[in-house]
């Protein structure tokens, strides 16, 4: 009978051993999980019974670890939404509106936009490389290779005395003596400026140069001993057109300071099916100028650009006979002919010959009759210099060779 109350005593104090660690354990754990404020009450779990700490006879409420901040989708949903409050609280008004003066002013600015490059090279291009195993660019194209997609105003600078008023201009009007104002007015649609005490005065197609002249003599119709003095504050936008082969033809707002030649560059200029030498400005039915690139790359000249006005069209025709030089020549390229240019004016466009070029003879490929392609030899004297050149030729000038001869002088003897 002492034998089996002796084991029964054992065995529960043996249970009790085995089970106060565990339990101490799990309230140190609970306590821990108390004060992050993620303890889950014991009686959600499926327990029998609640366990009796033995040192208080209380039970002892299990709870689980807590979940990692970094593995709840709930928190991170939490953190993005307040990433998103920030991003959001930055842009308060006074953000935006800082915002949308940036994007303003980036809208301002030439982007510039790289145009096909299948718009700059001809059939005429490819022949000629299949001849000599390389490309030959087109003179000039190159040149509109990268061109800006907008024309950006023009602001802040001096305007050219031949400027035209025209409705959408900005006048700074400032008088002083018998009258006085210092008004900011707006061309209206009817080409008119409203001035107070003084009404409607007409400025339409006034040139800048002449515009204080013009002005003085409208207000002195009704009054006397004064002084003014006029200014262009914002200038008005045009729209112009380009026409014909054209590397972007289309219609196009461009500032009203803005010349043929600038709105070339800001359209894209002609394509290789486009002429650069006959380029026009039409206004009305008739052609106000007609413009050669070759004049402004070669020579600077550029006294046939014309500012623009509304409406103009810029037509760009067919390109005319081309010829092809190649070998010592400063600028090897295909280049546009006009009609009577000789091998002289072809070495011109070229620039000339290079320091080891041979000054004897050039072989030409000529097309005859649209048939058969030939190799002729030009001597470079006066008779084949004035050798006129054809529409398709090909022109090679050759090196001279690199190979030293050994001269032998001959001393007389003494």
């Amino acid at each position: 009978m002492m034998n089996s109350k002796t084991t029964l005593r054992c065995g529960i104090s043996f249970l009790l051993l085995i089970s106060f660690p565990a339990a101490w354990a799990a309230g140190a754990s609970g306590g821990a999980s108390t004060s992050s404020g993620t303890t889950l009450n014991s009686a959600a779990l499926p327990m029998p019974s609640p366990l009796l700490n033995p040192a208080n006879q209380t039970p002892i409420q299990l709870t689980t670890p807590s979940p990692s901040f970094s593995d709840s989708p709930v928190l991170e949903t939490r953190g993005n939404a307040s990433a998103m409050r920030q991003e959001n609280e930055a842009k308060k008004p006074g953000a935006l509106g800082q915002e949308a003066k940036k994007q303003d002013e980036q809208s301002q600015q030439e982007q510039v936009v790289a145009i096909d490059p299948s718009v700059f090279k001809s059939e005429f291009q490819n022949f000629v490389a299949q001849s000599i195993g390389h490309q030959l660019p087109m003179y000039g194209y190159g040149l509109f290779h990268r061109a800006p997609n907008t024309f950006a105003p023009v602001d802040n600078i001096p305007v050219t005395p031949d400027y035209t008023i025209g409705p959408g201009d900005e006048l700074m009007v400032r008088l002083w003596g018998q009258v006085e104002a210092n008004q900011s007015v707006v061309v209206d649609r009817n080409g008119q400026i409203n001035l107070p005490k003084i009404g409607p005065v007409s400025v339409v197609g006034v040139r800048y140069q002449n515009l204080q002249t013009h002005l003085k003599t409208a207000i002195g119709r009704m009054f006397r001993n004064f002084d003014l003095d006029v200014s262009l504050g914002k200038l008005r936008s045009i729209q112009v057109f380009v026409v014909g082969q054209a590397a972007r033809p289309g219609n196009y707002t461009v500032s009203s300071l803005s010349t043929l030649v600038n709105a070339l560059f800001a359209t894209g200029g002609p394509s290789v099916k486009g002429s650069m030498r006959h380029i026009q400005l039409k206004r009305g039915d008739k052609v106000v100028t007609e413009f050669d690139m070759y004049a402004l790359l070669l020579q600077g000249d550029k006294s046939k650009d014309v500012q623009l006005l509304p409406g103009d069209v810029i037509y760009i025709p067919t390109i005319g006979a081309m010829a092809a030089i190649t070998g010592s020549v400063n600028t090897p390229a295909i280049f546009e002919l006009k009609g009577n240019e000789t091998l002289s004016d072809l070495l011109e466009l070229a620039g000339g010959f290079t320091s080891v070029a041979s000054g004897n003879k050039v072989a030409i490929e000529r097309i005859h009759g649209r048939e058969m392609r030939k190799v002729d030899e030009f001597s470079l004297d006066q008779d084949g210099l004035t050798k006129p050149m054809q529409d398709g030729d090909l022109v090679t000038v050759y090196p001279i060779s690199p190979r030293l001869r050994a001269i032998r002088l001959l001393l007389p003897r003494l």
